[in-house]
């Protein structure tokens, strides 16, 4: 008796290590002729053999007779459970109770799509449908994963207190996930708008919907990707988003220029300007009344890589200065640039001394400067030259040129003629005849010559008269004979000076005043070109000189040559009347023809 009861109670410890043990490693009991096998939970069904028993009543018992030598498979089975298998011999001495528990719990895991691996904290179990078994006590987490999918689990428990497991479930991969590289590996990651990493991140899209993914980096253009979870597009696993395309925010000072790449107007303002990979752009900022600044970036290997943000400061100014005459040459700080128009550049902080020159015109120079607190330079400028500049030259070297009345040189001289004026120029020397011309910088005049070469001629007021000593212009007395009347006197001095003048303007002989008309003598230098016609007039005058009982006249012969004013010529006269005073003045010689006047008055009455 003491050996069947430890035969027994043996028997059921091996049970009920077996019932938690493989699933396909039944183990092997013995048990009595009549043994009553005891499943739990109470409703698990019991095969015999493959086949089902249906004897048991609701608690679970099954009354089973076991022949002597018989081997049974038994096996307790119930959905959510993993089943317990048995192999029953009948042995004296066996069990006569068979208690079988089904305490490891099986959840049925369906896996969508069918290639998703299916994890049972975290061992890898399979695919597609697996059996997930949760031990009595235990804690079983689930998850079904694939690349490109967001993992879903969910938490099985088999103890008490706990929530049954369900009998089975389908994990649905639905969420999709895209891996998202940046590069450069600090760029940032957003998703719709907001932040998720910088370098790499993990974008979840939802089922049937979809995601703006943006890779941004300061100084590169943004890379986005549109990605939609709607069962129709083709989503990859993972996405690499390289920032080729670099962007230079450009800023100009002043701010108000205008902005060109690759000599296209973009506008003025602030502009960001794109550079494609393996590409270069000229970006050049311009303004009116500023020189023009330009800068190449680079995006290409090799090469600067370019800032995130430029200024392209416009420091120097640009004048554009245009000369009148159109041909006058354009001179800055010295140096010959240009004639008739150019562009002045005047740098930051510095001044220019800008020249303009014609021959034949007094040179104009102007300064410019680019300095705070000075003007602002105007965009462009006109230069005119309107004073004009003469060169008088003069053979002989000696002969004085007056202008307007006043000695400026000898031989040569510069003459400046402002505009609007004109100046009377004469060229003077002793025996030489005179030359005399208006020079004017006058818009209804000629203008004035560059240069003036005079070679001076011969006088003929010099060549047909002779030096007079005392004879012109000064008084002879002549005392009369005492033979002679002062009738007889009279008549022989009318006689005389009447061979030299036809008329005699006044004459008196009581009061003993005789006067001759002026006697003009032809037009001198008439024929030379340029120089001044001349006139010497000449006229007697004759007065009483006596003193007491003697008879004296007073005899002057005046010798007066014409001015060479302008005023004193009108219309085509080239020379005054002889009666225009104002236009004679006194000459030092006199003529030839009255060389022997005095002489014969003498000789006639002494």
């Amino acid at each position: 008796m003491k050996v069947i009861n430890y035969f027994s109670f043996v028997t059921v410890i091996l049970l009920s290590i077996t019932a938690h043990g493989q699933k396909d490693a039944p183990q092997t009991v013995y048990v009595a002729k009549d043994c009553t096998i005891k499943v739990s939970p109470a409703d698990a069904e019991l095969y015999i053999n493959d086949e089902k028993d249906n004897s048991g009543d609701t608690r679970g018992i099954f009354e089973k007779h076991f022949d002597k030598g018989e081997t049974f498979n038994v096996e307790v089975r119930k959905k959510g459970f993993q089943s317990v298998k048995r192999i029953c011999v009948r042995q004296k001495g066996g069990a006569s109770e068979c208690p079988i528990d089904l305490t490891t719990r099986v959840v049925q895991v369906t896996a969508v799509p069918s290639d998703a691996q299916i994890f049972a904290n975290g061992n890898l179990i399979g695919t597609d449908m697996q059996d997930a078994t949760i031990p009595k006590g235990q804690t079983v987490l689930v998850e079904v994963k694939k690349p490109g999918y967001r993992t879903v689990s969910k938490t099985y428990y088999n103890r008490d207190g706990a929530e049954d497991p369900e009998l089975s479930h389908m994990f649905q991969l639905e969420d999709r996930v895209v891996a998202v590289k940046a590069i450069p590996d600090d760029a940032s990651i957003l998703l719709d708008g907001s932040k998720i990493g910088e370098g790499h991140a993990e974008v979840v899209i939802k089922k049937d919907a979809c995601a703006s993914i943006t890779v941004e980096h300061t100084g590169f253009q943004s890379e986005k990707k549109y990605l939609c979870n709607n069962g129709v597009d083709d989503l990859p696993v993972s996405v690499n988003a390289e920032l080729k395309t670099r962007v230079v925010k450009i800023n100009t000072a002043p701010s108000d220029a205008k902005i060109f790449v690759n000599n296209v107007n973009m506008g003025n303002g602030a502009q960001d300007i794109v550079i494609p990979k393996g590409e270069s752009v000229l970006v050049e900022a311009r303004l009116a009344g500023y020189l023009p600044v330009s800068k190449t970036f680079y995006n290409k290997e090799g090469e600067e890589k370019p800032d995130a943000s430029y200024v392209l400061r416009l420091d120097d100014r640009i004048i554009s200065l245009k000369s009148s005459p159109a041909d006058a040459s354009i001179s800055v700080d010295g140096v010959k640039k240009g004639v008739g128009a150019i562009d002045i550049v005047v740098k930051k902080g510095a001044c220019v001394n800008v020249t303009v020159d014609q021959n034949g015109y007094a040179p104009e120079t102007r300064t410019f400067c680019n300095k705070e607190n000075d003007l602002i330079p105007q965009l462009s400028e006109e230069i005119k030259l309107t004073d004009r500049v003469s060169r008088i030259n003069v053979q002989p070297e000696d002969a004085s040129i007056i202008v307007d009345g006043k000695l400026v040189g000898t031989g040569s001289t510069e003459l400046k003629i402002p505009d609007g004026r004109c100046f009377d120029v004469e060229i003077n020397k002793a025996g030489y005849a005179v030359r005399a011309f208006q020079v004017c910088n006058s818009r209804d005049k000629n203008p004035p010559e560059n240069a003036y070469s005079i070679k001076m001629v011969d006088d003929e007021a010099y060549t047909q008269t002779d030096e007079s000593g005392d004879i012109a212009n000064h008084n002879h007395v002549i005392e009369v004979n005492t033979q002679l009347t002062s009738k007889q006197a009279w008549q022989k001095l009318i006689s005389i000076i009447s061979q030299y003048f036809d008329e005699l303007k006044y004459q008196d002989e009581g009061t003993i005043y005789l006067c001759t008309d002026w006697k003009p003598s032809q037009a001198l230098n008439l024929h030379a070109e340029g120089s001044v016609t001349r006139i010497i007039r000449t006229q007697v005058v004759v007065t009483n000189a006596g003193t007491g009982d003697k008879l004296k006249y007073n005899v002057k012969i005046k010798s007066e040559i014409s001015k060479t004013s302008r005023s004193c010529c009108s219309g085509e006269q080239k020379y005054p009347s002889p009666n225009q005073d104002e236009c004679y003045e006194p000459f030092p010689r006199i003529l030839r023809t009255y060389n022997d006047l005095i002489n014969q008055l003498q000789r006639s009455l002494q």
